[in-house]
């Protein structure tokens, strides 16, 4: 590992220790991102090597003033969840727009608030 460290960590092994804590492989294995993405519960499985990690993030609109500050709850909270070193790949499933397209632009509207979280962070 190359890079300046802080004098209480002259060889960047306290850093390292700490991400592999965090589930970083010693070499920084490359991470795979599933989201599948609702208004009232979204997915999110996080694949690192051979170990998977899931997770749901459940909302109930009475907890929120409107519905974009739900939008921004779960994609801040779906953001938290994915790794933020080494994401090689973050697969979307697609929005389904049956026959009620208000909850059709709603779920739109949520994919398109996390897409721009995942285009920050300048993610493919």
């Amino acid at each position: 590992m190359g890079g300046v460290f802080p004098a209480d960590d002259p060889d960047g092994s306290k850093a390292i220790a700490e991400l592999q804590k965090k589930g970083f492989g010693e070499h920084g294995e490359p991470c795979y991102i599933g989201l599948d993405l609702s208004l009232v519960a979204s997915g999110v499985c996080v694949k690192r090597g051979s170990v998977f990690t899931v997770n749901t993030i459940r909302t109930k609109p009475e907890n929120f003033p409107n519905d974009l500050a739900r939008m921004v709850y779960i994609r801040d909270a779906v953001m938290q969840k994915i790794p933020q070193m080494n994401v090689e790949m973050v697969c979307i499933e697609d929005v389904f727009a049956g026959p009620n397209m208000g909850a059709g632009q709603r779920l739109a509207m949520m994919g398109a608030i996390v897409r721009v979280a995942i285009y920050e962070r300048k993610w493919k």
